[in-house]
């Protein structure tokens, strides 16, 4: 009687671990594709907007590393690193809150 009881419990605990691992996988990839379209809707720089900014980005943070001494270098070198940053990722603060976005939008035939 034990034994049957023993193999019926870890056959429940096997499914109770299989359904356990279902769930958790399924809310790991629902999770990721909610996180993935959020970062779809903050965009908010476009092509030539990023162009620019890591540009002039990266020309702000190299003058303000090499060529400034002081609280002026760090600053301006920050400034530099911080446009660079809106140009990897594709969204600017400043942009949101000004209700501001430089995307390109797509056309009629959906390009």
């Amino acid at each position: 009687m034990w034994l049957l009881k023993l193999k019926t419990s870890s056959c429940c605990l096997a499914t109770i671990y299989a359904i356990k691992s279902i769930v958790a996988h399924w809310t790991t990839l629902l999770r990721g594709l909610c996180i993935e379209e959020e970062r779809k809707m903050a965009q908010n720089v476009g092509t030539v907007d990023r162009a620019l900014r890591a540009v002039i980005g990266i020309s702000i943070a190299i003058f303000g590393w090499l060529g400034l001494a002081g609280v002026a270098g760090i600053i301006v070198t920050v400034v530099g690193l911080v446009l660079t940053a809106t140009a990897l990722f594709s969204v600017c603060p400043a942009y949101s809150i000004l209700g501001m976005n430089t995307c390109e939008k797509p056309d009629s035939r959906g390009h």
